[in-house]
């Protein structure tokens, strides 16, 4: 006897309000997928079929993603430009982020507040390297009590 697999709803509680679909789902599997080939021509094909200038911040953020893994091969899109434009404008404000929490950050080391840094902003710390790739307008700090 088979079974037909149950259908997923998009509401919650059911995990299926979560599951990209569309775009997205194309753009995560551009960034993803093992087979280069099949990624880099999924990632054209998104952007060939996106205005950039109509995307979410969360598809900003995946953007950034695609163009660090990528980089000048993506350069075929008529997109590339607006690319690159927009990795640096989300890289300097990340900057800016950091360069103004540096002042708490100091006022709390200094209080004897002990606090770690978390998620993208750990791993610049540990990878300078690594901030190219890093876009978010904010810092998430563990506090102990």
């Amino acid at each position: 006897m088979t079974v037909a697999p149950r259908r997923v709803s998009r509401r919650l509680p059911d995990y299926g309000w979560a599951w990209p679909h569309g775009s997205l789902d194309l753009l995560l599997k551009a960034i993803l997928l093992d087979d280069e080939a099949q990624a880099l021509q999924i990632g054209l094909d998104w952007l060939e079929a996106q205005d950039l200038d109509e995307v979410t911040f969360s598809q900003h953020r995946l953007l950034v993603a695609l163009a660090d893994r990528f980089g000048r091969r993506l350069s075929a899109s008529p997109s590339w430009p607006r690319l690159v434009g927009l990795q640096r404008n989300l890289w300097t404000r990340s900057r800016l982020s950091l360069r103004d929490a540096t002042g708490a950050l100091q006022a709390f080391s200094k209080a004897g507040i002990r606090f770690m840094v978390i998620k993208g902003a750990s791993r610049i710390a540990l990878d300078p390297g690594a901030q190219r790739g890093r876009i978010a307008h904010d810092i998430d700090l563990l506090v102990q009590r």
